[in-house]
């Protein structure tokens, strides 16, 4: 028997994926990563674990208010629902013989030349219990014929200590190529890619460059060819970037990104996600009551740079989506982006003040203006 026959029957393509949104509920399950045994990155009292949760239950409501999906969640704030919970207790010693059966093969192949090793990103090694849990999920992901798994992380880079790491940006990791599940995961990264990349920054790091990144070893994705579930692994940012350190902006940005990552995966069907207002952010219609200036951070930052990106004033002229991505954060770039946005609309904003030049500053006649145009 070739040895190729070893992985999973390649279902789950595009074109059979695309035929089962067309005739019945696409199932998708969410996995938040890290629990509360294993919390993963945490920078100034803000853990990793609560990240992913938060995003994976917006995520989560848009999708199970959608009659085109049926979506599953691992776990909720008060741990693993009860179905996986027990399926890792009860299964336990099943998990782990899949997780050796698959790995044992795997350095088979790989030792008779079949398949290459490719060294990607290095991650951090997994502890038992969450190989357990992980390889558990593929195995549940497996016998209940599910169509796609969201894996929801953010990043971190070492040797920072108390300080904020050098790189930012979110980036998506899906199944090296030559795993049974790879292409159809690629084309839904794509997809998602497209939507984000909108609003944020992909990760400056280098072996993340261009924000799909193929990995051969990590479990989510079906390390070892364990998984023939299209599987996605997105780090939505580093864990030390403001936006997510501010109480008041985190939960704006975790939303967005949800929105971003479920218009993704509608786009991967050909649908489109637009709200009642027209609008295909969460940021959008804002109304700004109150003048704003360099310095300011907060929820009318947040909108505001919204609005500007709908204008195709922000990033300003030489900057890029890198330099000036959702913040909430008035710097320069959203400077000279409102500077832009007043000299788009001189004769309401700047002629009555006998202007020629954008200010940059927000006052009252450009809140007038935003409010007419993205206050609906």
């Amino acid at each position: 028997m070739p040895f190729l026959f070893y992985f999973p029957a390649l279902k789950k393509t595009t074109p059979y994926l695309k035929n089962q949104f067309e005739h019945k509920k696409i199932k998708v399950l969410i996995v938040p990563g890290h629990d509360s045994d294993s919390p993963g990155a945490e920078f100034l009292g803000v853990g990793e674990a609560d990240l992913t949760l938060m995003t994976a239950e917006f995520l989560f409501e848009l999708l199970r208010n959608d009659s085109r999906f049926e979506v599953f969640l691992t776990r909720n704030k008060n741990g693993y629902q009860k179905e996986f919970s027990s399926y890792f207790q009860e299964k336990k010693n099943e998990i782990i013989a899949f997780r050796d059966s698959f790995k044992n093969f795997m350095n088979l192949a790989f030792d008779v030349g079949v398949l290459k090793r490719e060294r990607g990103v290095v991650h951090n090694s997994v502890y038992q219990d969450m190989s357990v849990k992980l390889y558990g999920i593929n195995k549940w992901l497996n016998e209940n014929d599910v169509d796609l798994v969201l894996h929801l992380h953010f990043n971190d880079y070492p040797g920072h200590g108390s300080g904020p790491g050098e790189y930012s940006g979110f980036s998506i990791y899906v199944p090296e190529k030559q795993l049974p599940n790879s292409q159809a995961s690629l084309e839904i990264a794509q997809a998602v890619l497209e939507k984000m990349k909108k609003y944020f920054a992909v990760s400056d790091y280098l072996q993340e460059a261009g924000g799909i990144i193929e990995d051969q070893n990590l479990i989510a994705l079906g390390a070892n060819g364990s998984l023939d579930t299209p599987a996605l692994l997105i780090e939505y940012g580093y864990i030390y970037e403001p936006q997510f350190l501010s109480d008041s902006l985190r939960p704006l940005i975790l939303r967005e990104l949800a929105l971003q990552t479920y218009a993704g995966v509608n786009q991967y069907f050909n649908r489109k996600v637009i709200s009642e207002n027209g609008f295909s952010t969460f940021l959008l219609p804002h109304i700004w009551k109150e003048e704003i200036k360099e310095g300011n951070r907060n929820g009318d930052v947040l909108s505001l740079q919204a609005a500007l990106i709908q204008e195709g004033v922000y990033p300003p002229e030489g900057r890029g989506i890198k330099e000036c991505s959702l913040t909430g954060s008035f710097r320069r770039c959203t400077q000279k982006a409102v500077a832009a946005f007043q000299e788009k609309y001189q004769e309401e904003i700047l002629t009555p003040l006998d202007l020629i030049s954008g200010s940059g500053f927000v006052g009252e006649a450009t809140l007038k203006k935003l409010n007419q145009l993205y206050g609906k």
